[in-house]
């Protein structure tokens, strides 16, 4: 079993309740006799006999998803033990801090479920919430990129109020797979931590949002007036990449986390095997169950993360039919295939048209993904994802699909693509043993009738955001 992960057996879930009910009759007989503060009292009256020893990854017998009425309840089972701090760590612990709060303290956190940003500790006003000061790599914060750098999990605990009742729920290990010093909104640096999920050892139950726990979000301040310049920026995360030496790309906390997927799917009955890509797909291992009989996997079975063209597909006829096609999506995107370009280009031209469609007609965003790579919306027209060949962040966040499948079947983002071999029809109608045949030129038809629609007045969609129709035959495109 994985260091980070424990045994959750009957016994180790009944000793953590027998705990947590000993601590919680403390402080119900501290508040009868109208002691202050009765949570924090009970804690430091037994922590020495309840609470276990500071450790890294699971804590025996408590579930992912538990709540918890305050942060004692917390302290006192081991799951974050430092009461009024958000980040739990120790000075000079080489492989990082051991839990985190998310609860809304930060102006800068954005909670996405199973992927968030994380601000670090300092600089921040204690009435109003928000930032005053720099924060930088010391303490609390040099532990969070300490885990970044070690690949060790932390557990991740969240934070809010509910008909003015608070709760904490413990949401499992997540890995910290950016650590980034930038500048925020209001001009201040602030520590910034990407952190994701474990599969099968983390939940969201809930989205934070600025002042959760505590504060009513004031009215935005004036951001600081000093100019900014590019070089204090401080991307450790970019840094550290750069540093690494060719492989598979994904860091360590990227490693731990497939290997955590892979403890995981070894556990669950029936399983025929662990990976069929045989680590082709380098963020997540692509397991096999059945569930019906004994069958093995297919014999021949060959996992393909990508197109691959059928034999005798790609002669000379196709190649010019694909350089002309790519002649002119190219034009469509403005002259460059960068779908960042691209979907500025059809922002600014929707909103200079603005005053031509009604109020149901939905503009363009001004990018396809949120930067937990989600989608803004769903487009008639599809999204145009940035070539490998293009630089920069937000190119970088517009290649979701391209990177490849990095969640188990994960509701709300990308899964996969429709991957197979690309093959004529006369190829397929002479094969009698394929079974999954996808007709590709349901995409020429239906832009197609998209641009009848929009032609006849049927769909609100201007010409800007139509792209080039693609032949629905081979025969055609050679005309």
């Amino acid at each position: 079993m994985d260091p980070w992960l424990v045994d959750h057996s009957p016994e180790n879930i009944e000793r953590a309740k027998e705990r947590l009910a000993t601590y919680v009759n403390r402080v119900e007989k501290l508040a009868a006799i109208g002691t202050v503060k009765p949570d924090l009292i009970a804690n430091k009256e037994l922590k020495d006999t309840l609470r276990p020893e500071d450790s890294f990854g699971e804590i025996p017998g408590v579930l992912v998803g538990t709540e918890f009425n305050n942060r004692g309840e917390l302290a006192i089972l081991g799951l974050h033990t430092q009461i009024l701090k958000g980040i739990m760590c120790k000075n000079n612990e080489p492989r990082g801090a051991h839990a985190i709060v998310l609860s809304g303290g930060y102006q800068d956190d954005e909670d996405g479920g199973t992927e968030f940003w994380y601000t670090g500790s300092g600089g921040r006003d204690h009435k109003s919430g928000l930032q005053v000061a720099d924060q930088e790599w010391t303490r609390d914060n040099l532990a969070l990129r300490n885990n970044h750098e070690t690949g060790t999990p932390v557990r991740v605990i969240r934070g809010s109020k509910a008909n003015k009742v608070l709760k904490y729920t413990y949401d499992g290990l997540y890995i910290v797979r950016e650590a980034a010093l930038q500048v925020n909104s209001s001009g201040y640096k602030v520590c910034r931590f990407k952190l994701v999920g474990v599969p099968g050892h983390s939940v969201a139950s809930m989205q934070v949002k600025f002042g959760a726990t505590k504060w009513q979000v004031p009215p935005a301040l004036k951001p600081r007036q000093r100019l900014v310049k590019e070089e204090e920026e401080e991307d450790f995360h970019v840094k550290r990449r750069k540093r690494q030496p060719k492989g598979d790309g994904l860091g360590v906390g990227g490693r731990l986390q497939r290997e955590l997927l892979l403890q995981s799917v070894k556990s669950r009955p029936h399983l025929v095997a662990e990976d069929i890509s045989l680590g082709r797909e380098v963020h997540v291992p692509i397991p096999a169950f059945n569930e019906v009989d004994d069958e093995p996997l297919p014999d021949g079975l060959q996992y393909e993360p990508d197109y691959t063209w059928g034999h005798g597909v790609y002669n000379q006829d196709m190649q010019a039919v694909m350089a002309m096609l790519d002649e002119a999506l190219a034009q469509h995107l403005g002259g460059s295939l960068c779908g960042v370009s691209h979907c500025k280009m059809i922002h600014n031209k929707d909103k200079a048209m603005a005053s031509r469609y009604s109020d149901k007609y939905k503009r363009m965003a001004d990018a396809y993904y949120t930067r937990h790579g989600l989608l803004w919306e769903t487009d008639t027209c599809g999204v145009y994802e940035c070539p490998a060949t293009c630089q920069g962040p937000a190119c970088a966040m517009n290649q979701v699909v391209t990177e490849g499948i990095k969640l188990p079947l994960e509701a709300g983002s990308f899964i996969c693509c429709y991957i197979g071999t690309l093959k004529l029809d006369a190829a397929i109608e002479a094969d009698d043993s394929n079974a999954y045949i996808y007709d590709l030129s349901h995409f020429a038809h239906m832009y197609t009738e998209i641009a009848k629609e929009a032609a006849h007045g049927q769909l609100e969609l201007p010409p800007h955001r139509l792209p080039p129709a693609p032949p629905p035959t081979l025969e055609a495109a050679r005309l």
